[in-house]
């Protein structure tokens, strides 16, 4: 009866380790609706949802190193940078103080972002390439490559006509497109489930990601 005791209470605690977390943010969340029962509003969990949705997307391209031990201090300075591009092509053509007043007609929204996501990888592989070839830990190189994205970022934003000033007036189509919704849901989630989908479909279904 005693060792049945013991073994008991030693499965608790192991419980309580292995799912503290989850405990925790349980308790939060009842002690939040008694507090405020309109938490549990649709509303707000669309716009839970929402603003979750861009941070879930950065997650699940980091999440395939953090299984594997390693890390990426460089993916908010690289995100950063990508926008950045990626905006100041998207300002709408009526916009006077625009980066780019020889755009007279308004691009493709394809083409930004085809920018911008060139522009990221190119960072990313300057990550492998430290890691990879020069054997470098990934905290080191991706420390590096944050530093070098930001001082690019820094230089893209300044070498505007008349200084840096903020990037605004972005093209009423992508906005339209960004903060639309459809059936109730705002597009940022359909983006989200998209990238979802296709993630688990690399780490489950191909051999880059059963490795």
């Amino acid at each position: 009866m005693e060792k049945t005791t013991k073994w008991d209470s030693k499965k608790i605690s192991e419980f309580l380790l292995n799912y503290a977390l989850y405990i925790i943010l349980g308790l939060m969340l009842i002690v939040i609706i008694c507090v405020n029962p309109k938490f549990l509003s649709v509303s707000n969990f669309t716009k839970i949802l929402t603003q979750a949705s861009t941070r879930i997307i950065l997650a699940l391209g980091v999440a395939g190193m953090i299984v594997l031990a390693g890390t990426d201090l460089s993916a908010g300075r690289i995100l950063g940078c990508g926008a950045a591009i990626s905006a100041s092509l998207l300002q709408s053509v009526t916009y006077a103080s625009r980066m780019y007043p020889q755009i007279t007609e308004p691009l493709p929204l394809i083409l930004p972002l085809l920018l911008s996501i060139v522009v990221c990888v190119a960072f990313c592989l300057l990550n492998g390439f430290g890691v990879e070839k020069l054997h470098m830990h990934a905290f080191i190189i991706s420390l590096g490559t944050q530093l070098i994205a930001y001082g690019a970022l820094c230089l893209y934003i300044d070498s505007q006509k008349g200084g840096a000033q903020p990037i605004a007036s972005l093209d009423s189509r992508y906005i339209d497109l960004v903060n639309g919704y459809w059936f109730g849901i705002p597009h940022l989630v359909y983006f989200m489930v998209i990238c979802a989908i296709v993630m688990w479909f690399v780490w489950n279904k191909t051999t880059l990601g059963k490795n």
